[in-house]
């Protein structure tokens, strides 16, 4: 799983981001999956601990399936009409 995620995200940056937003749109993708990262494992012994360690797949799997439905919703259909209307 994880290790498609950096190809991917350039894949969507290079399809739907406007060619003077990239690099910012880039560094914002890839900060984020440090960050998550960072946040994950800090969140997870305290959620082992509390609620033992199925809680972590629990909580991630919920947060990850708010993140398709909302991905859903901003889908790259219509970033590729706002990139046209944008001129790019």
């Amino acid at each position: 799983g994880e290790g498609l995620s950096p190809p991917a995200a350039a894949d969507v940056i290079a399809r739907y981001v406007p060619v003077n937003e990239r690099s910012r749109a880039t560094s914002f993708v890839f900060g984020g999956l440090n960050m998550g990262t960072v946040a994950g494992l800090t969140i997870a012994p305290t959620l082992i601990e509390a609620l033992g360690w199925p809680s972590v797949f629990v909580l991630f799997g919920v947060i990850g399936l708010g993140w398709c439905v909302w991905f859903d919703k901003v889908n790259p259909t219509n970033l590729k009409e706002i990139s046209e209307e944008s001129g790019s």
